[in-house]
């Protein structure tokens, strides 16, 4: 074969070049070291910037369960709504199973046990979304620089919002999902893994893959009995990167092309099935805006366009590194091996598998290239090991292009508030945009490393404390009234309400306290999203039952058509009940005949009630 050297001169100059690090999988115990250390130091600077808050939104709504299910006399009113989230999902149990392993008395369990167990599981759960980064890092990545910016973005950006999914990339408290996204990335790392071409002797290659496919399967099994949508998702995801792992390009369309038909056929069959909806059902899900895409605002759709056209940029424009062997004879003129005269294989070899040899000896310095002359196109020359990692990193770009076309395309046809059924509107697919969002920001951070901060220790330092705050701010704008940390002394009686800010957490806590365990509360219909309210969930402070509520509740008989009833009724019987106009008659009559014995108003309300608890914010008073 000859060289196409022989004919053509370099069009650069040599220059030396550091060879790429060795990579984490060579299991250097170093590199092992830096990655845990470096993942456990992120995971408490998460923490920091994006705070704590275990009974607020989701988080509340979980709790509540897993209280349920440590004291089963908690609740004894609007039961449903407790236990909807426990229905297809083993995390409540697990939690719970956890606290009881505890060597403390049941009440003790449920008042300091459960809140120190929540706040180890939220610090594991970030950990393992972190290093499982690392891990799917290693694989794409060559260099620390850019591995470690790829984690360290993810951990500045872990409360990113995923577009107008009213989904965080990670939540400020332990839900299923806190379990689910870890093992999204760990499956993404066995598929990788699983299907690495073979470079290295057959019994290792074999090993490797059959790793990669126990971890991917463990993975989404571990997603499956925590949170069956989001392994949906997860499985959807790992399907496309099985198919953009293909070998060849026509392969890789195809296996594209057969997923995304599937995924539009499996939407349009449920879609035929799904049961017809009453007009009661119908107000509960038109609520859920988040779920129809053309309700969404325009910042909300640039969320679901920016990612994927920066992804497509990066998946279909860079031009293809070009494979160095380090095992054959030296060339004494480093310029030599511009490229091979492969000619007729060249660009099926280069462009589409990035595998063109190039003769050079192990301690042999090569110039990166700018321009191949015979195949017209920009190269760059790497070894072996940096082509694996583009191989996988293309790989993975072209699966969240993939799964966020296909999403958007389903949900758009689907998911739409006009449709005869909502069944495909309730699995909302856009949630298939969480992976799009972990890629998205694993490649900027690690463009960020590799090219921005690089081995500058006050770069990185400036850009900790810049995403930091930003971020920081982010999070109290979103909680004002609430401790930034929630720890678990801050909500372990109701002797501390003075350590807690948020004055409707002291009144919950001053009702767990003072009030029996079957009373029934009424609350304003949309108290979660009052003035100075945060959000934080009454059911999972308070431990009291109450009337279903517009936000949380409403959330759940959207996706549980049966509770559509309670919920209707609870809405019409909490209208309008801390309005000044509101007499205290005509809530006696409303709330009675439902069983009601205390409320929860707002400070401004007018009322003549027995009061034994008022704040600033609220009162609690009890009904005669």
């Amino acid at each position: 074969m000859q060289l196409a050297t022989e004919r053509y001169q370099p069009i650069v100059q040599p220059q030396r070049i550091d060879r790429p690090e060795p990579s984490a999988r060579s299991q250097r115990p170093c590199e092992r070291v830096f990655a845990a250390a470096l993942v456990s130091a992120l995971t408490l600077f998460s923490v920091i910037i994006n705070g704590y808050h275990p009974y607020a939104e989701d988080g509340g709504l979980y709790l509540a369960g897993v209280k349920r299910l440590l004291d089963p006399a908690l609740y004894p009113h609007g039961t449903a709504f407790v236990l909807e989230p426990m229905r297809l999902s083993f995390f409540a149990p697990t939690l719970a199973a956890l606290v009881r392993l505890l060597p403390m008395t049941p009440d003790a369990a449920l008042h300091r046990g459960l809140p120190v167990v929540l706040l180890a599981l939220h610090l594991a759960s970030i950990w393992a979304t972190l290093f499982a980064a690392w891990l799917l890092a290693t694989r794409c990545w060559t260099t620390r620089a850019a591995r470690a910016g790829a984690v360290t973005l993810l951990a500045c950006w872990l409360s990113l919002p995923v577009a107008g999914t009213a989904l965080l990339i990670m939540d400020a408290y332990v839900t299923a999902r806190s379990l689910s996204t870890p093992a999204l990335l760990l499956a993404l790392i066995g598929v990788l893994d699983w299907t690495e071409p073979d470079r290295t002797e057959r019994s290792a290659a074999m090993t490797r893959r059959r790793r990669g496919f126990y971890l991917c399967a463990g993975s989404l099994t571990l997603a499956t009995v925590m949170h069956p949508l989001m392994a949906a998702y997860a499985l959807a995801a790992t399907l496309m990167l099985l198919a953009t792992r293909a070998p060849r390009r026509s392969s890789r369309v195809g296996w594209t092309l057969t997923l995304a038909v599937t995924a539009l056929v499996l939407a349009a069959l449920l879609q035929a099935v799904a049961r017809p909806e009453s007009a009661e059902y119908l107000r509960v899900a038109l609520t859920r805006t988040y779920w129809f895409i053309a309700q969404w605002r325009w910042f909300e759709w640039a969320g679901l366009a920016a990612p994927l056209a920066i992804l497509s940029a990066m998946a279909y424009s860079a031009a293809p590194r070009i494979y160095v062997s380090n095992s054959l004879e030296h060339l004494s003129n480093y310029c030599r091996p511009i490229c091979l005269s492969f000619r007729s294989e060249a660009k099926e070899s280069a462009f589409a598998h990035s595998t063109t040899v190039y003769p050079i000896t192990e301690d042999a310095l090569w110039p990166p290239l700018t321009y191949d002359p015979i195949l017209h196109r920009k190269v760059e020359l790497a070894d072996g090991q940096s082509v694996q990692a583009e191989d996988a990193r293309r790989a993975l770009l072209r699966m969240a292009v993939a799964v966020g076309v296909i999403a958007c395309l389903i949900a758009a046809l689907f998911a739409r508030a006009a449709a005869a059924t909502h069944l495909v509107a309730r699995l909302q697919p856009l949630r298939a945009f969480q992976c799009v969002y972990l890629v998205l920001v694993l490649i900027l951070g690690a463009h960020l490393g590799e090219r921005i901060l690089r081995r500058s220790a006050w770069r990185w330092v400036a850009t900790l404390l810049l995403l930091g705050g930003v971020m920081l701010g982010a999070e109290r704008a979103a909680f004002p009234h609430s401790n930034h940390l929630e720890l678990p002394a801050f909500a372990s009686s109701g002797s501390q309400q003075s350590e807690v800010r948020n004055q409707w957490v002291q009144a919950f806590l001053w009702i767990r306290e003072h009030t029996p365990k079957d009373a029934l509360f009424a609350l304003d219909a949309d108290y979660i999203n009052a003035p100075g309210e945060d959000a934080q969930c009454f059911r999972a402070i308070a431990e009291r039952s109450s009337l279903a509520d517009y936000s949380k509740d409403g959330g759940e008989a959207s996706i549980a058509p049966d509770l559509t009833a309670a919920w209707a009724e609870g809405q019409a019987a909490q209208q309008r009940l801390s309005s000044p106009a509101t007499t205290d008659a005509e809530r006696l009559a409303t709330l009675r005949p439902l069983g009601v014995s205390w409320l929860v108003l707002q400070a401004s309300a007018t009322t003549s009630l027995n009061c034994p608890f008022s704040n600033a914010a609220v009162k609690v008073c009890q009904l005669p």
